[in-house]
């Protein structure tokens, strides 16, 4: 939804400067969505597993619930799974600092500055 949104607002923009930043912030809101998304389905798969076991499952289904199984345990049962958070916690700070730039401009707080001049 947030994604959709922000390219709704992108359309209403005329400057081309601020077009820019919007670019490098959507990549960055992209990736954070990727990212927790990709968390959020290998919970769910652990969930299911976890409450229903191994359910008779159509063939097709059964070999992609097996892929999602393996990755589920890949990430979610070691420690990359805090690789993932920790990229997507950076995604997300990028992702709201240059939002404010966008609409507060560069130089709204210490913070949103720095992240602002990381990339412009």
């Amino acid at each position: 939804m947030t994604l959709y949104t922000g390219e709704m607002a992108e359309k209403l923009l005329t400057n081309p400067h601020k077009l820019e930043i919007v670019e490098v912030h959507a990549g960055f809101a992209e990736v954070a969505t990727l990212i927790f998304g990709i968390l959020a389905v290998l919970y769910l798969v652990g969930w299911v597993d976890e409450i229903y076991g191994s359910v008779k499952r159509p063939h097709l289904l059964a070999v992609i619930w097996q892929i999602l199984e393996r990755l589920e345990k890949m990430v979610i049962d070691t420690k990359l799974r805090y690789l993932f958070v920790f990229i997507g916690f950076i995604s997300i700070i990028v992702t709201g600092a240059l939002g404010s730039a966008i609409s507060h401009g560069p130089n709204a707080d210490p913070f949103v500055s720095i992240i602002y001049n990381l990339f412009f």
